[in-house]
């Protein structure tokens, strides 16, 4: 049993030995020497030393400002090497510069929605042309959601309206 669980849970190295995992070949984990601010053997920032100065940007920040500021040469010179048949800056272009679109306009009559009953009818023109296969049903789905979004609009608006009539009309209204 012990043998067992020593095979399949060796002991970590200790980093302050020098020891270094088996799989890396002779390289710690850690830095040990040669690394500025840094403790040899744990790669700890020394004492004294905050790490990273106030006000300084890491490589990544400062690699996409310089891509910014550089990016109608860069896009130009991608178009010019696809247009001469090299292959990564035609993917490039498909790719990056024209991704895919997610979803396409979809076009039929819809008659105006003024109340809910023409919302309703609206609907029925929907469903009708899911069945039909004019439109697929996801596309359906999200016609019939705008279409509903719009129905509640409409009956909020005639909600309010009827409410403000309502209190118009009461000569003493209740007090609280």
């Amino acid at each position: 049993m012990d043998r067992l669980q020593s095979v399949s849970n060796p002991p970590a190295p200790d980093p302050s030995a020098g020891e270094t995992f088996p799989d890396n070949a002779g390289i710690s984990p850690f830095p040990t020497e040669g690394a500025a601010g840094r403790e040899p053997g744990t790669g700890r920032f020394a004492t004294g030393n905050p790490g990273r100065p106030k006000g300084a940007r890491n490589k990544v920040t400062l690699a996409r400002e310089f891509l910014e500021s550089e990016s109608e040469t860069l896009v130009a010179h991608v178009l010019a090497s696809a247009l001469s048949g090299d292959a990564v800056a035609q993917r490039a272009c498909f790719t990056r510069l024209l991704p895919p679109r997610r979803d396409l306009p979809v076009e039929f009559e819809v008659p105006p929605i003024v109340t809910a009953f023409d919302a309703l009818r609206t609907m029925g023109i929907v469903t009708a042309m899911v069945g039909e296969g004019r439109l697929t049903p996801s596309e359906g789905q999200k016609v019939a959601s705008i279409i509903d979004i719009h129905r509640r609009a409409i009956e909020t608006a005639e909600l309010e309206r009827r409410l403000l009539i309502l209190e118009a009309n009461v000569k003493d209204p209740p007090k609280w």
